[in-house]
């Protein structure tokens, strides 16, 4: 699923976020994803991780 959206150039990415946690929200329609101190969402898992990706780039403020 992850393979088909693009993600062979961003393998080193998915070696650093092995601790996501990616479960489905109960009263909402989508999925969710937590690592460290950040939670995104998301309509599909993938779109949850490839969310928490570009957070966990982010430089803490």
């Amino acid at each position: 699923m992850l393979w088909a959206a693009g993600w062979e150039h961003r393998r080193h990415d998915m070696d650093r976020l092995k601790g996501v946690k990616i479960f489905k929200v109960r009263n909402r329609s989508g999925y969710a994803a937590i690592y460290k101190n950040n939670l995104t969402e998301g309509r599909s898992p993938a779109q949850a991780l490839a969310r928490m990706l570009k957070a966990a780039k982010r430089k803490a403020k």
